[in-house]
This record gives structure tokens, C-alpha cells and sequence, in this order.
């Protein structure tokens, strides 16, 4: 069974790639982004959806930090730094997701916006 792709996406002068296969024995990092003044390596998924399975509540002491491991690293030629996760809060968005269909609230995200992400 093929169980992998490789897609390239241009966006004008701009390219994507993605790939992926359940098959790979070593992971490799979650995002890689290259630009012209240096690149982004991030290990790593959102800490949030392990730490549920784990027992953890939304609102525990560290729930939604991310390890140490898992930050990016932003290498320049001026600089290697490593970068902390932004603090995850799913429970905020999935809230407003009920709230905005059970009370007719705005949405957390509009349509446009989710649109935007996709393109």
C-alpha cells in the first residue's frame, strides 16, 4: 500500500512542499520554513491533545506549554536562537465554536479566515 505523498504548491515566486508517510521510522520536524534571511525547524505537535490524554485539565499548571524540545529554532546568519512555543488553548476556540452555534455568538474564526489559512 502507498502510504505517502509529496506535494509542491507554487504561490508566485513562493513554494510549498509538503510530505508525508505513516511508514518513517524517525520522525523528522513537524514544520521547516526557508527564507532568503534563514529558516524555522520545529519538532514537535501541540502539546495540548497528549497532555488530555495524560490526565491534564485545561487551566492545570502547564497545561497547553509546550517542552523544551519541541521549540523552534530560528537560524540567521547572525544568530541561532531557540524559540518557545506559543501557550495552546483549544478550550477557548472550541467554546467559542459551541458558543457561536448553540447562542448565535460570532465565530473564533470567520469563514474567510479559515479560507485564508488554506489557500
Amino acid at each position: 500500500i502507498d502510504d505517502y505523498f509529496h506535494v509542491i504548491l507554487h504561490y508566485g515566486v513562493k513554494r510549498v512542499t509538503l510530505h508525508s508517510s505513516s511508514y518513517v521510522k524517525q520522525e523528522g520536524p513537524h514544520f521547516t520554513l526557508h527564507g532568503d534571511k534563514g529558516s524555522i525547524v520545529k519538532y514537535g505537535m501541540d502539546s495540548q491533545e497528549e497532555q488530555l490524554k495524560n490526565g491534564m485539565k485545561p487551566g492545570d499548571n502547564g497545561y497547553g506549554v509546550d517542552a523544551e524540545e519541541n521549540f523552534a529554532t530560528l537560524h540567521t546568519e547572525e544568530k541561532l536562537e531557540r524559540i518557545p512555543t506559543e501557550v495552546g488553548c483549544y478550550d477557548m476556540y472550541y467554546k467559542g465554536v459551541r458558543d457561536s452555534i448553540v447562542n448565535g455568538e460570532k465565530p473564533p474564526v470567520t469563514a474567510q479566515e479559515g479560507l485564508e489559512v488554506i489557500r
